[in-house]
């Protein structure tokens, strides 16, 4: 911190992937292949910052990568504060220390703010990022930013609706929808389509080969393949007052990539050309409030120019929307940011759609 308020170190990374080639990424955004130089490349850059010892200052969390993607992929999101003498110099033009209150300030701009940013922000403690009180009261008690505050400051007002409740849902869903998976050979595979050139699935994704080179990477060249959609994918994620509550509709989202099984999801989430609309949730624009939206190219590390749509929206009708509640949760903020502390329970899709309330703090 310093007497302005909260800094955050952020850097201007350039991936193969990514829509306008740079986007701000977090202080240290790396594979464990990577900052343990297995390619023999540079050292990672800030990672001391993160150690003590040579081992981690604070665990963090661990929080999944697209589970309609990649099996079994998690990255650890870290934050920590540090003395402001600690770095004296920056020995890279790519790297800045910005102003947290101007960096929310950017969070509905289209392809600027990477998924990684997103996320470690979203799973810190947001009463450290700002010198005030998160969610500042305004003198409009029926503002959207009033309602951030009141669903981030109780537990929710609905009945038999606390976090142990959302728990015993999500894994009576992982119990139900558990499946097993099973390593075939890629000629074997059903509807796709495996040549020299990719794999690729009509209404899905395709797999492709890159050759990369980039200036000022830990490597400077190197060959992988990268994840592509042609079709944009939209993200929703609804909010509503409830018995004068803010709360947030939460799926509960069934996807072959996580080892759970099942994670807490956006209220909608339509990535491929082929996935189908909850009709429960088909709602009519007239009652419906648009908060905030920005559009992303998914992590281009990964993904090769792979767009996603993400919205939030106010549900204005004062009588809840009926779901089922075996596949849906409304949580309060609160309840949110409880269970954000746990390994597996929010997607990154999720994480991605709630960073839009930072531009709120």
């Amino acid at each position: 911190k310093v007497p302005e308020g909260v800094e955050i170190l952020l850097q201007a990374k350039t991936e193969p992937g990514n829509l306008k080639g740079t986007q701000i990424a977090p202080s240290v955004q790396a594979t464990y292949s990577n900052y343990m130089q297995v390619h023999y490349g540079a050292p990672t850059k800030y990672l001391d910052l993160f150690l003590e010892n040579n081992e981690l200052i604070d665990k963090g969390t661990l929080q999944s990568e697209q589970g309609t993607r990649f099996l079994s992929k998690y990255n650890r999101n870290i934050s920590t504060f540090i003395n402001q003498n600690k770095i004296k110099y920056l020995d890279d033009e790519n790297w800045k220390w910005v102003a947290i209150t101007d960096l929310f300030k950017l969070m509905d701009h289209d392809y600027l703010i990477n998924t990684d940013s997103r996320s470690v922000l979203v799973c810190s403690d947001w009463n450290k990022l700002t010198k005030n009180s998160v969610f500042e009261m305004t003198t409009n008690k029926d503002s959207f930013k009033t309602k951030l505050k009141d669903s981030y400051e109780f537990e929710s007002s609905i009945e038999n609706n606390t976090c142990d409740d959302h728990l015993i849902q999500l894994n009576l869903s992982r119990k139900k929808l558990a499946f097993s998976i099973e390593k075939v050979p890629l000629k074997t595979l059903d509807e796709w389509n495996v040549n020299n050139k990719e794999i690729s699935k009509e209404g899905m994704f395709s797999v492709k080969s890159f050759n990369i080179d980039v200036v000022g990477r830990e490597v400077p060249k190197w060959s992988q393949p990268l994840i592509h959609s042609s079709y944009e994918g939209n993200v929703i994620l609804y909010c509503q007052m409830i018995n004068g509550i803010l709360h947030f509709l939460c799926s509960h989202s069934l996807e072959i990539g996580f080892s759970e099984y099942v994670q807490f999801g956006p209220s909608v989430q339509l990535l491929n050309k082929v996935d189908q609309l909850d009709t429960a949730l088909d709602i009519e624009d007239i009652n419906v409030k648009r908060i905030l939206e920005y559009r992303q190219s998914d992590e281009g590390g990964r993904f090769y120019q792979s767009i996603v749509n993400y919205q939030l929206k106010e549900i204005l009708l004062e009588t809840p929307v009926f779901v089922d509640l075996n596949k849906y949760s409304w949580m309060t903020l609160k309840q949110i940011k409880y269970l954000l502390k746990t390994k597996g329970n929010f997607t990154n899709e999720f994480r991605s759609v709630l960073s839009l309330i930072l531009k709120f703090i």
